[in-house]
């Protein structure tokens, strides 16, 4: 196996945040019976909001995620032909995922939050000054997902040659 494909191995089981849910709520119940229906009724409207609509059409948009997918496949794995058929793949689950994930959302927003918490932010986001604060979501969410994921790999490039005593090879 290459440096390369154990970075590859590594980046993709790298969590998204530092902490598991399991560490975070180790009782987490995302069960429809198991949240306050005033909670859920209030995550459906505020998740509804223009501002939590984009930011769900940018986070599981499916071209970015196949292009992402396409991005750490190593080089060779697959012919042309097999690698589109591949991520055509990726793109239709990924399409289909998209309610799935939406209504997990919703339950999680559910979950962390109180109804009268999701009112003041549905509130908050009808006033001009969180309408522009809202329409900002989805490009903070972005740029902050990208920079930490630059950082990841910037960390696990210096973690492959403090063990290998070798750089790692050029991705490109």
């Amino acid at each position: 196996m290459t440096i390369r494909a154990v970075a590859l191995t590594v980046c993709l089981a790298l969590p998204g945040m530092p902490a598991s849910a399991e560490d975070i709520a180790p009782d987490l119940s995302l069960a429809t019976r198991d949240l306050d229906p005033a909670a859920l009724d209030a995550a459906r409207r505020y998740f509804a909001m223009p501002a939590m609509q984009g930011l769900s059409a940018t986070r599981h948009a499916p071209a970015a995620i196949a292009r992402n997918v396409e991005s750490n496949l190593p080089e060779g794995a697959m012919t042309p032909a097999q690698r589109d058929a591949f991520l055509a793949i990726v793109i239709e689950e990924f399409a289909a995922l998209k309610a799935e994930h939406d209504e997990t959302t919703v339950r999680v927003l559910a979950h962390v939050y109180t109804a009268e918490e999701l009112e003041a932010l549905i509130a908050f986001e009808r006033t001009a000054l969180g309408r522009r604060i809202a329409e900002k979501r989805p490009v903070y969410s972005v740029l902050v997902k990208d920079a930490t994921a630059s950082l990841r790999r910037d960390a696990l490039a210096r973690v492959m040659v403090r063990f290998t005593g070798q750089p790692m090879e050029p991705t490109e």
